[in-house]
């Protein structure tokens, strides 16, 4: 069985982001909304997925 890990640098990105983005606080998943999503970005190592990354569609995609 996999343990999901979350990163120091990822639960500050995500705190960040839902301060500034309090709105989609209810709204979770890989597709948020038209504007925001959230990076898949992981480590695999050994039984832990660690969650490295998270951002808006600018921040990941580079675009808006």
């Amino acid at each position: 069985m996999y343990k999901l890990i979350f990163s120091e640098s990822y639960e500050e990105k995500a705190r960040r982001f839902l301060n500034k983005h309090p709105e989609v606080k209810k709204q979770y998943s890989v597709s948020i909304n038209l504007s925001y999503r959230i990076s898949n970005e992981f480590l695999i190592a050994e039984t832990e997925v660690i969650l490295v990354n998270v951002g808006n569609h600018q921040n990941i995609y580079g675009k808006k």
